[in-house]
């Protein structure tokens, strides 16, 4: 009786326990928390498959869509206009065909100019809409693998859906797949019209207004690609989004100049992979202080190799300096930020921010040729675009050589730009004394005494400011740079002239593209009217 007792008693103490346990179950199964390690390899692992062959698709219709496409023989632009000739040329001989034509032609083809002509520019058309579709196929293929690719970040724990300019750039690929598919519906509904002229005769009423109907849909897909021709995207390569992302930030104060300038125009997916670079860049630093910095070199030194400053030897003595030998291995023989990729990404920030770098190239001219700084105590260079198109970058370099911290305020004002009048105050510490040399200074060296790490140090000690400004009017602008004392009192000043314009071929490609659609609309316009005038007279 005694032993039944006991074990009532501990059934009784486990059971609370028991009770304990499932609700943990079935709470972890009501939010999701489950321990599924294996589902999310086999996830990744299907995730993966599917991108390989994602991939594989996108890099052939990629090759397909560069050569003859939408580049190289550009059949998108050149079958519709060869559709408008054929179609014009329908038009005018809508009625007898041309004599030559007539007399030894027409009696053993036993067709009509007119319709033949009609008949080719179906024929051209169709070939238009499957290279639409196609077009339309390569851009859908691309964005499936980027979707991909966001997804795998998301399970990987780097997502890159919160990061600043995706939401910009997912828009942007919806927006060109939307205006891709109307371009395709515009162009089967001209076929329609052309296919109603076949059958009904040019020479009618209905079919002389199908040719002017189908002309007008052509006009209007046309217009609808050239409005993507500026934004080309594609996953083939890493740097494939790059043309379509515009950041909607950038930091005001560069901490380190080279690696922000570059983060900022990456798209989120590059930007991904460059911080994870950065991450693996760091278990072969030389010296372990300040890594932060250590990058900011590695990227000076790429960026002379760009230029052509530094020879194969030169890049190789300054990486030696900063990475060990695996590390100068690793970032040269690198899968994805190959030489080709910091080519393009210098080609694109060197576009946007033309001002930056013709500073640093200025400063190292300086270092090179032995020029000291004008002021003992203070350093201070500015610079911006000559020509403006979209909006201008100012970049001002303050360095304190004195040996007191020193507080300036930095003043920018325009009639001309957006914003009028700006303000900033930087309390600017003590600098390094090496940045004011007395020699001219070698291109490398195995020592620090060389123009690489000078100009790292001048940006190291430095602060920088990058403030973008909107123009408000095209013509000629200026903007003033004042540099003033806590007082109010001018330290220095620069004053900047400046011409605003439209980027040319950006100007004219929106230009064509407003014209096609205007004259588009204004065709289909036509038949309406004419359409309603003939019902509303025959009541």
């Amino acid at each position: 009786m005694t032993k039944d007792v006991k074990v009532e008693d501990d059934l009784v103490k486990d059971q609370p326990n028991n009770e304990k346990e499932a609700d943990k179950e079935a709470d972890a199964k009501d939010i999701g928390i489950e321990d599924h390690t294996e589902d999310v390899e086999i996830t990744i692992e299907s995730l993966e498959e599917e991108l390989n062959r994602l991939k594989n698709s996108e890099l052939l219709l990629y090759t397909l869509d560069r050569q003859l496409l939408s580049e190289g023989l550009s059949l998108i632009l050149v079958l519709p206009i060869t559709s408008m000739i054929f179609m014009l040329a329908s038009w005018v001989y809508a009625g007898p065909s041309p004599e030559w034509w007539l007399n030894n032609i027409e009696p053993t083809a036993g067709i009509d100019f007119s319709t033949l002509m009609i008949s080719l520019a179906c024929v051209v058309n169709v070939g238009l809409l499957i290279v639409t579709a196609l077009h339309r196929m390569r851009s859908r293929v691309t964005q499936k693998v980027f979707a991909h690719q966001v997804n795998m970040s998301r399970i990987q724990s780097k997502p890159v859906d919160v990061l600043h300019g995706y939401d910009i750039l997912d828009k942007k690929i919806n927006e060109l797949m939307n205006r891709h598919a109307i371009g395709i519906v515009l162009i089967s509904f001209a076929l329609i019209a052309e296919i109603v002229v076949i059958f009904s005769g040019p020479e009618s009423t209905l079919g002389g207004r199908g040719i002017l109907v189908s002309a007008s849909l052509v006009v209007l897909a046309l217009g609808q690609h050239l409005s993507t021709r500026r934004n080309k995207f594609n996953m083939v390569t890493p740097a494939g989004m790059i043309d379509t992302y515009n950041p909607p930030m950038h930091p005001s104060t560069l901490d380190m100049p080279f690696f922000e300038i570059l983060e900022t125009y990456m798209d989120p997916l590059l930007r991904n992979q460059f911080n994870d670079l950065v991450i693996e860049l760091h278990a072969f630093f030389n010296s372990k202080k300040n890594n932060s910095k250590t990058v900011e070199r590695i990227i000076l030194v790429l960026y002379r190799r760009y230029k052509g400053t530094l020879d194969r030897e030169m890049l190789l003595t300054e990486m030696r300096k900063i990475l060990n030998k695996d590390g100068v291995d690793f970032l040269i023989k690198h899968p994805i930020f190959s030489v080709e990729i910091w080519e393009r990404l210098f080609d694109i920030t060197s576009k946007k921010c033309p001002s930056f770098y013709r500073m640093i190239d200025r400063k190292l001219q300086q270092l090179g040729a032995g020029i000291q700084s004008q002021a003992d105590d203070f350093a201070f260079d500015v610079d911006l675009e000559n020509v403006v198109t979209n909006k201008a970058n100012l970049f001002c370099l303050f360095h304190n050589l004195s040996e007191v911290p020193r507080e300036i305020v930095l003043r920018v004002q325009s009639p001309d730009f957006r914003p009028h009048d700006i303000a900033m105050k930087y309390l600017l510490q003590p600098g390094s004394q090496s940045i004011n040399v007395e020699k001219p200074l070698p291109l490398s060296s195995k020592s620090n005494e060389d123009q690489t790490s000078v100009m790292n140090q001048l940006l190291e000690d430095g602060t920088l400011a990058w403030q973008s400004l909107i123009p408000e009017r095209n013509g000629e602008a200026s903007v003033s740079i004042r540099l003033e004392d806590p007082s109010g009192d001018l330290l220095e000043g620069r004053q900047i002239n400046l011409r605003v314009r439209s980027e040319f071929r950006t100007l004219i490609r929106n230009t064509s593209s407003i014209i096609c659609s205007l004259a588009g609309g204004l065709g289909l316009f036509t038949i309406m009217m004419i359409q309603l005038v003939e019902i509303f007279a025959s009541l």
